[in-house]
């Protein structure tokens, strides 16, 4: 199965995207970046078989959410709503991270 490039980029994204996250200078960019998968992805659904189609639209929906958490977790005024804020950005990238392994391994079985 072909692997579209931007879901290679993805996949590096979550990889560093956490540890980004504790430096204030780098959200512009991520959110940025979100936003051009957010952009990017939903043209690639075509590309796809069935089942990589349906992890894409749900890691498509994952990134909206993300977008939208990372916003609020910004705007957090109190310590104890910024933690609960985190939480639900740190699920996020675990849901978006487990939707990208199944979606390389459908991806290696398929070239097999």
């Amino acid at each position: 199965m072909y692997l579209p490039p931007i879901y290679l980029e993805l996949e590096q994204f979550l990889e560093r995207v956490k540890q980004d996250l504790t430096n204030p200078d780098q959200h512009a960019l991520i959110s940025a970046k979100i936003a051009t998968f957010i952009a990017e992805i939903p043209h690639t659904f075509n590309q796809l078989e069935s089942l990589p189609r349906s992890l894409g639209v749900e890691m498509h929906k994952q990134l909206n959410l993300l977008k939208n958490d990372l916003v609020f977790w910004q705007a957090a005024r109190t310590s104890e709503t910024q933690a609960q804020r985190w939480q639900k950005i740190d699920q996020r990238l675990r849901i978006l991270t487990t939707y990208m392994h199944q979606f390389a391994t459908i991806s290696k079985t398929a070239n097999q």
